[in-house]
């Protein structure tokens, strides 16, 4: 019998033993299972943290974008209307070219008229011929001043 205590002694401080390295081993485990769950907790605050700092960046820059998107939008909007009123300007400003055109051809063929017609009155001599000449010579000095101002 003493040979059967011994053995279920050293089979009880066997198992023992094993149950104390499980248990152990257990432990352990979750010690580091808590530690790793800590540090992956802390890896993801850290990315969330990151995120965070990235999304309030792309905030600020999409708000960027927009103040300048309104801007270009506002400037377009001034350079169209500055557009339309340049455009406005040279329509106005080939009518005036087109009148003042059309009044010195005007000016031009009267006064060619008045020196034709002074010419023929020199050449012989009639009454209405002779005031042709008078006028020609009187309206000279009228022809010129405004050839020379619509040249100006």
């Amino acid at each position: 019998m003493a040979r059967g205590a011994k053995r279920a002694r050293a089979l009880i401080a066997c198992a023992t033993g094993a149950l104390a390295l499980l248990l152990g081993t257990a432990d352990a485990q979750t010690q580091r299972t808590a530690a790793q769950a800590d540090r992956d907790r802390r890896a993801e605050a850290q990315r969330a943290e990151q995120l965070r700092t990235q999304a309030s960046a792309a905030q600020r820059e999409v708000r960027a974008l927009d103040t300048r998107l309104v801007e270009a939008t506002r400037r377009r909007e001034e350079t169209e209307v500055a557009a339309a009123a340049a455009r406005d300007r040279l329509a106005a400003t080939q009518q005036n070219v087109t009148t003042e055109t059309a009044a010195q051809a005007r000016a031009r063929s009267a006064f060619e008229s008045s020196v034709i017609a002074a010419a023929f009155a020199e050449r012989r001599v009639e009454p209405r011929a002779a005031r042709a000449s008078i006028v020609a010579r009187a309206l000279g000095p009228a022809y010129q001043s405004e050839e020379q101002r619509r040249r100006r």
